[in-house]
């Protein structure tokens, strides 16, 4: 049975984890998650008798074999250093069952590889399919489903495309029959097709570059043909987007800009061992500078954009190092197999892993592990041509696999029923919801998500509730929603501590206007409480229309005159906030609300920073007059390019000082 079912391994995790357990939204649920494990898991554990040694799973041979453990041990380190260790538990145990999982996979294709390539081609193309479909069909505005976003998509693509036409260009053998190559030719057209429309600039630069390595590799001139056109192709289908980057236009690019200088600030604090596996999502706002225009407020950063970069800030330069260097022990060993022996299934694999590595300079995305298992496919492909077909792995070797595999599933037992507690709690009754969550907070107390999920309830003690909040802010590092829950939770219960957690939720967010208007609550009082006005007002202009706080009176004056006299605002601006202050406030009774930790399935901080899914409710908020967001005409000042940067740079929930005068640019 298992001899019948390993050819189609690769093709089975494929599909499970590009259209359900690894895509952003399927992996963040926790039916997901735990179906992905125990695959994982039952991966290494059933067929370990025919993988390779568990302690060289990447075949590195003699010179290289020892650097996944040192790897492994870097992360370790660099977890038990980290300020957040809980954020990178579960990422380091399914890093090694993937590890583990190479092998596997390579066996599979070394096996039967008409059978497995062309396995793998039928998946590419129904998800290609699906992808174009539903973007043809204004499901989503680019293909993206369903693995979430375009740039995973074309992430995805351009690592399986080379493994997905390999049956296109090997002439079969007659076991699989020559409908083999149409499906091929169909798994290209439609992943090529879907990899244009995604218009990701990362993934059709990517897809060009292997088109091109491809045209070097092969010798038959018209499949070099193809490859060239493909490459001119790609090519031009990249130009609008590269020229609207060269000419500075592009607001992603802009964004992008933001999160390198971010990335490289955290990295140099913590040069060596990094701020741990998984950290980025709950640390990376102490170090995020954003640009009015360019960065929306509340933007939810969950990761950098780069995954050298990750990594160098995760694990420091020790783990990017050996990152490193284990990526050329591969490619050298592979290249030595190649020359030795040349064979397209591993030419397959390393142009999927090369085009990986492209869009891996634009993406630091591989939390979600529809692309991690697409990697090990490309891996265990390059792999396969070099194992011994009669090669028997010895006793321990197989002992070893399966004791790290149960070892694995029992580590990630805790945590994922702590998720399923956390799915349980969503969408039903108050009682049984937070029963759910208590379950959780047992079950994985340092993920700070569940305790403030509970605490958002506000069903205890009010100084019971503060206290979770706080505890729960502080697990998850610099995560402005649940710093501003523990602010107002700690107002609410007189805690001497509020003031404080809400200078940390400024400084999270700092175009957020919610954490300073609550800041003029807390305890110590602000000793400049007009420049705390000031500020939440420049965020949110809505505010003047607020039911409580500084919504009249001297404070509201002398916060509204700070801001009148204000360089590094638009003048215009400034003028409309005066001419709002002057009316007089909306006269409705009934109140509605400026909130915090709402979410959407685009904008959630839980799926983003937590990788959990969003709940209905939201975390906070300040009452306003009902009816005053229809009737203001005022955008925030931190949406308009023109706005210094500067005027929210300071260590707290106070205007930052403006260090020279500023002339009005456009970013």
């Amino acid at each position: 049975m298992k001899d019948r079912l390993l050819p189609y391994l690769p093709a089975l995790l494929l599909a499970l984890f590009a259209g359900y357990s690894g895509t952003f939204v399927g992996g963040a649920t926790a039916a997901g998650a735990m179906v992905g494990h125990l695959a994982l898991g039952l991966t290494v554990f059933g067929f370990a008798a025919r993988a390779g040694s568990p302690l060289d799973p990447l075949a590195l041979g003699k010179s290289g074999r020892y650097l996944p453990v040192a790897l492994a041990i870097s992360a370790l380190a660099s977890l038990f250093a980290s300020p957040v260790p809980r954020a990178g538990r579960a990422g380091i145990v399914v890093a090694v069952l993937l590890a583990l999982s190479v092998p596997v996979v390579a066996r599979a294709f070394a096996a039967e590889r008409e059978r497995a390539t062309v396995a793998v081609s039928v998946v590419v193309a129904l998800v290609a399919a699906y992808a174009s479909i539903a973007w043809g069909v204004g499901v989503s505005a680019r293909p993206s489903l369903p693995l979430g976003h375009h740039g995973l998509l074309a992430a995805w693509l351009v690592l399986l495309l080379p493994l997905a036409l390999l049956p296109a260009v090997v002439k079969p053998t007659g076991r699989t029959g020559r409908w083999s190559v149409g499906i091929g030719i169909g798994a290209g057209l439609l992943g090529v097709l879907a990899l244009v429309a995604s218009r990701s600039a990362a993934g059709l630069a990517a897809g060009g570059i292997e088109a091109g390595v491809a045209a070097l590799w092969v010798r038959d001139r018209r499949a070099r043909r193809v490859l060239v056109f493909a490459t001119l192709a790609l090519a031009l289908a990249l130009a609008p987007r590269g020229l609207s980057i060269l000419s500075g236009s592009d607001p992603s690019a802009a964004a992008r800009q933001v999160y390198l200088k971010a990335g490289l600030s955290g990295w140099s604090e913590r040069t060596v061992l990094g701020w741990g596996p998984g950290a980025t999502p709950w640390t990376i706002a102490r170090f995020l500078v954003p640009i009015p225009g360019a960065n929306p407020p509340g933007e939810a950063v969950g990761e950098l954009h780069a995954l050298p970069l990750t990594v160098g800030y995760e694990l420091g330069g020790a783990g990017l190092i050996l990152a490193l260097g284990l990526v050329f022990a591969f490619g050298r060993e592979r290249l030595r197999e190649e020359r030795a022996a040349p064979d397209p299934l591993r030419r397959a694999g390393l142009l999927g892993l090369l085009g990986g590595a492209v869009v891996a300079l634009a993406s630091g995305a591989w939390s979600v592990t529809a692309l991690a298992v697409a990697a090990l496919l490309a891996g265990g492909a390059a792999i396969a041509p070099g194992l011994a077909e009669t090669a028997v792995p010895r006793r321990g070797a197989v002992a070893l696999s399966r004791a790290a595999a149960l070892a694995a599933l029992l580590l990630l037992a805790p945590l994922d029923f702590a998720h399923w507690s956390y799915d349980r709690a969503i969408g039903t009754d108050r009682a049984r919801s937070i029963a759910a969550l208590d379950a959780a907070v047992a079950a994985d107390p340092s993920f700070g998500l569940y305790r403030a999920r509970r605490a958002a309830y506000r069903a205890r003690d009010p100084k019971v509730d503060a206290e979770e909040a706080l505890r729960a802010a502080q697990a998850a590092g610099d995560v402005a929603p649940l710093w501003l829950l523990a602010g107002e939770l700690g107002i609410d219960a007189h805690r001497p501590w509020s003031g404080a957690a809400l200078d940390r939720a400024c400084r999270a967010a700092p175009f957020d206007g919610l954490a300073p208007w609550l800041r003029l609550r807390a305890e110590p009082a602000p000793a400049d409480a007009a420049s705390v006005a000031a500020r939440a007002l420049l965020a949110e202009p809505l505010l003047l229309q607020a039911i409580d706080g500084p919504g009249g009176g001297e404070l509201r004056r002398a916060a509204v005159a700070r801001i009148e006299r204000l360089s590094g605002v638009e003048p215009g601006w400034r003028r409309a906030l005066v001419l709002a202050a002057a009316r007089e406030p909306a006269a409705e009774r009934e109140v509605s609300f400026l909130t915090f930790g709402a979410e959407t399935p685009d904008g959630s901080f839980s799926l983003h920073w937590f990788r959990r899914l969003p709940w209905g409710a939201y975390l906070g908020g300040v009452g306003i007059r009902s009816g005053a967001e229809k009737r203001s005409e005022i955008p925030a000042a931190t949406r308009l390019p023109t706005t210094s940067a500067e005027l929210f740079g300071a260590a707290d929930c106070r205007l930052g000082d403006l260090r020279q005068p500023v002339e009005i640019t456009r970013h």
